[in-house]
């Protein structure tokens, strides 16, 4: 049987429509996961960022908390919500064809900080629960309960770290776990590297410019975050025993005390 090129003509023309008809049915056969995001006192959460495990698919909650997944097909999805300063919480929604899943998120405030993003130390973000390193944060409310004299009083509630603050407001000697500064007048920040928004206060020790005496730990400061060990040591120059980053705070749209 010979088939002359309109009949040709016509069957391409059928297989190209029965392949649209069947993308169609597929764009068609998708569902949506929506959702609110709230604190544990039922105030919505802005900013947190919802994924959806092992893809690449994650948004933002908006400003109420709402967010939106769509175009998804058929099946069980894993979703993660995280946000700074609370705890990760993690949700089973099971999307079905052209309906939309309400999955909804209460997130609860991460006491131990288990959940907080450091901003040193690694070359990716990872919080304090992900990380394999030592790592120690102080909040400013913690720092005032302290009240620091000096920098040195500050590093010296960091574990892993004795540190010799009898000369005064400046001058710390600081003996990280396993190093020695040297002599005993050897100046302390040899090994470690102090950090404000994780920029050195100084490159390097000098005799006649000690690293403390260029930071204060006053009223600004948000919070300090500690890491010590592993990629502490290549992250920056001259730091084996440590990076201790000082987190200044940020402003808001509204006037607030020193106390709050």
């Amino acid at each position: 049987m010979r088939i002359n090129s309109t009949q040709l003509r016509w069957g391409v023309m059928l297989l190209l429509l029965a392949f649209h008809i069947s993308l169609q049915a597929q764009e068609n056969s998708s569902g949506t996961i929506r959702g609110r995001l709230l604190s544990s006192d039922n105030q919505p959460l802005t900013g947190c960022v919802v994924r959806i495990q092992s893809t690449l698919f994650q948004t933002v909650s908006d400003a109420e908390g709402y967010y939106t997944f769509g175009s998804l097909k058929p099946g069980r999805y894993v979703l993660l919500a995280t946000k700074t300063g609370f705890n990760t919480v993690r949700q089973v929604a099971y999307v079905e064809e052209n309906q939309i899943n309400s999955t909804y998120f209460m997130l609860s405030p991460d006491v131990m900080e288990m959940e907080r993003e450091v901003e040193t130390g690694t070359f990716t973000n990872v919080s304090k629960f992900e990380s394999s390193i030592g790592i120690t944060t102080l909040s400013g409310k913690e720092m005032q309960a302290l009240v620091p004299r000096s920098t040195g009083d500050l590093l010296n509630v960091i574990p892993g770290n004795f540190v010799d603050a009898s000369a005064g407001e400046v001058g710390a000697q600081i003996f990280p776990r396993g190093l020695s500064t040297g002599q005993n007048n050897q100046l302390g920040f040899r090994y470690i590297s102090l950090q404000e928004e994780g920029l050195p206060v100084m490159s390097s020790q000098l005799g006649f410019a000690v690293v403390d005496m260029f930071h204060r730990p006053d009223a600004t400061i948000g919070r300090l975050e500690a890491i010590r060990g592993g990629t502490s040591s290549i992250i920056t120059a001259n730091a084996p025993g440590g990076v201790f980053n000082f987190i200044s705070k940020t402003g808001g749209s509204s006037g607030r005390g020193l106390s709050s």
